[in-house]
């Protein structure tokens, strides 16, 4: 199965590695999941997201181990469904992490990652 990905502040996922009681961004709190994307997706969902961002790492995740926590849900803005998942991600669910940067020196669109499957 295909993996997911999250778009992750590295200063946050790094804390979180840390702790040991797995990761959570910020609006976890508030909403009670966290925002995932397909392949397909994250790249717009960056763009839409986190422009301007220099400092954000892309992290696969295993669908099959995530289990019934993950939902698929419409965003009515963007007319698709996303990957949301409803608990902390865990070091079990991780397929890799990798920087998220923009291409042409930091100055185009964000570069879906080699180390995770992206263009070589």
């Amino acid at each position: 199965m295909h993996p997911i990905f999250h778009i992750a502040v590295r200063s946050e996922w790094d804390d979180a590695e840390l702790d040991g009681i797995g990761y959570a961004p910020s609006p976890f709190v508030d909403e009670g999941f966290i925002h995932c994307s397909t392949r397909s997706q994250v790249l717009a969902s960056a763009e839409r997201h986190f422009t301007g961002r220099h400092d954000l790492v892309l992290v696969a995740l295993d669908v099959e181990q995530l289990g019934a926590e993950l939902r698929y849900e419409p965003a009515p803005a963007v007319g698709e469904d996303f990957p949301h998942l409803y608990r902390r991600i865990v070091a079990t669910d991780v397929r890799g992490v990798a920087a998220f940067v923009r291409s042409r020196d930091g100055g185009g669109p964000y570069d879906f990652p080699k180390a995770l499957g992206g263009p070589t």
